[in-house]
């Protein structure tokens, strides 16, 4: 079973689908972040306790979030390499805008899923491969599927976004 980063993960997939050899180009090499990427995952974290606990972004100002290699949370792990974004009002209103979103496409909803590990092994083909959507919300007649992105550098389109479609197929699954 795999336990890292899957290979052919959904956040990675305009990459490999588009140039299936660079997944044996990069295979070996240490799975890095960047900056914008960190901020980002600070910015999910937000998202993310938000939408568990029910308090505003606004309440997290000036609060710091670590990034590690594991991922984030609100106080660093003593020893372990971390980045510190500090919640500030720019990063607090991109992320009531994305959970004012949630909330609107949650309504009457039969299940909102908030960070849930899909597993993608039927469509990629890699033992226990899986990807981590942001938020599944099930309908009676409709299954949508909300990624927050957050950071700088390269848009990303909601249109034909083949990460999305990953996850609505995994989650249709």
């Amino acid at each position: 079973m795999t336990t890292g980063h899957a290979k052919l993960s959904p956040s990675g997939a305009d990459r490999w689908m588009l140039c299936p050899g660079s997944v044996a180009m990069a295979d070996g090499l240490p799975d890095t972040s960047s900056d914008y990427a960190d901020e980002g995952t600070a910015a999910h974290f937000l998202a993310s306790e938000c939408a568990i606990s029910g308090r505003l972004p606004a309440e997290h100002i000036g609060m710091d979030i670590y990034v590690e290699d594991t991922g984030a949370c609100w106080g660093a792990t003593a020893g372990v390499r971390c980045t510190t974004f500090v919640v500030d009002d720019e990063m607090a209103r991109h992320v009531q805008t994305y959970l004012d979103t949630v909330s609107e496409l949650s309504q009457g909803a039969l299940g909102v899923f908030v960070e849930v590990r899909l597993p993608i092994s039927h469509l990629t083909g890699e033992e226990g491969a899986g990807g981590t959507s942001d938020v599944v919300i099930l309908q009676a007649d409709e299954l949508i599927v909300v990624d927050l992105k957050y950071g700088r550098g390269e848009r990303v389109e909601v249109d034909n976004n083949r990460q999305l479609s990953i996850y609505a197929l995994a989650a249709l699954e």
